[in-house]
């Protein structure tokens, strides 16, 4: 797990199926008195080959072994937008589950193209 920085992973290829960042262990100051967090995702390299991506904050009570639930999802993110430098900013101002981990779920299959995504707590 890679939780000191509440970073996901480093150039998350997206090549095929779904695939799935670091678990990161959720702790931060405050936690469930309205901390408000900032999740973003950042396109590191074009992507190309598939129609669109979905990117899926999930979160789990039990290190995703069994309760797995869907947090929050995007919009599809067509191929075009799918370019170097963008950056997608959500803000989440409800409490996360203990453990969360990003999924990308692609429509088509892409031949190239990664990602990094992270946390920010405001």
């Amino acid at each position: 797990m890679r939780d000191a920085l509440l970073i996901f992973g480093d150039s998350i290829a997206v090549l095929g199926a779904n695939v799935d960042s670091d678990t990161l262990e959720l702790e931060y100051p405050n936690k469930g008195e309205g901390t408000v967090l900032w999740w973003h995702i950042l396109v590191d390299t074009d992507f190309a080959g598939g129609t669109s991506l979905q990117f899926v904050l999930m979160d789990s009570d039990d290190d995703f072994s069994a309760d797995t639930r869907d947090a929050i999802t995007t919009d599809d993110v067509l191929l075009a937008d799918l370019v170097e430098g963008k950056e997608i900013v959500i803000g989440i101002h409800y409490d996360l589950k203990e453990y969360v981990k990003v999924q990308a779920r692609p429509t088509g299959v892409f031949t190239a193209g990664d990602f990094h995504s992270w946390i920010e707590i405001d």
